[in-house]
């Protein structure tokens, strides 16, 4: 004979032991969550960057779960700030495209160099007047979702300057980048590629950044974004050596499909 189910009295929040109230705030589920962006000089070229959040609403509950929360839930965001890599997936590209990648590498490192004397938590944000320019920065002000742009730009900063995990094939800090590739078929395919990564590194290197190809992904095919599908493509690893590339951009291995599900998909 089966027992009907017992309904579960509703209860306070508050009424629980202030130990599983902690245990509660400390496990509030993170999420990533994908935008994209366009450079006005080309528009049909996209690319996608990763938002990583802690889910702060929790905050606004009451004045004691405010004292309660806050610590925990700020360190958390520190400590996901740190420990992921900014992530980038950028659209077809041939040579000498790539605007808008170049140009957010570039605010990214704005906002590293002046963090430079402060505390993780005490340094400047730039604004996007600040991080970008030209006809560039006048289209990203037109645009509510620039916001989150301008967030990632921010965490990125913040993760290539206080990071303790330096990638260990190179010894730098990475911006995790995963390319769409053209039809082309051989070495014409990663060329222009691994010149791009080349001419990011020439400049990043010095201050102990490199952007690292975490994997390729072919043009025209559908890409999931979400974590739950059934169909999920893997990025596909390079071997620049065997391409005589890797004098411009170290070879990375091949991406776990639990790598890419926990880390690039919502």
């Amino acid at each position: 004979m089966m027992r009907g189910n017992k309904e579960v009295e509703p209860f306070r929040f508050l009424d629980l032991p202030k130990e599983l109230r902690l245990l509660v705030y400390e496990n509030l589920p993170r999420s990533i969550k994908r935008h994209q962006t366009r450079h006005p000089d080309e528009p049909s070229h996209r690319l996608i960057f990763i938002i990583k959040s802690v889910p702060v609403a929790i905050l606004s509950t009451c004045k004691l779960v405010y004292r309660e929360a806050r610590p925990l839930l700020q360190a958390s965001a520190n400590a996901f700030t740190r420990d992921i890599p900014p992530r980038i997936i950028d659209g077809i590209s041939g040579r000498g495209e790539g605007r808008m990648l170049d140009a957010l590498v570039r605010a990214i490192m704005k906002q590293v160099h002046v963090l430079h004397d402060h505390e993780l938590g005490q340094g400047p944000c730039l604004t996007l007047s600040q991080l970008f320019e030209g006809r560039l920065r006048d289209s990203l002000s037109s645009k509510r979702n620039s916001r989150y742009l301008v967030k990632f730009v921010h965490q990125a900063g913040h993760y290539l300057k206080y990071s303790s995990m330096p990638n260990g094939a190179t010894g730098l800090r990475a911006i995790e980048l995963v390319k769409y590739t053209s039809t082309l078929s051989g070495i014409g395919r990663y060329w222009a590629l691994g010149a791009d990564l080349h001419a990011l590194n020439s400049r990043l290197n010095p201050d102990g950044v490199a952007v690292m190809c975490a994997g390729v992904l072919p043009a025209g095919v559908a890409e999931t974004t979400n974590r739950t599908s059934r169909d999920v493509l893997i990025p596909q690893h390079i071997n620049f050596q065997a391409y005589g590339l890797e004098c411009y951009v170290p070879s990375s291995r091949q991406m776990e499909e639990s790598h890419w599900v926990e880390g690039w998909l919502e």
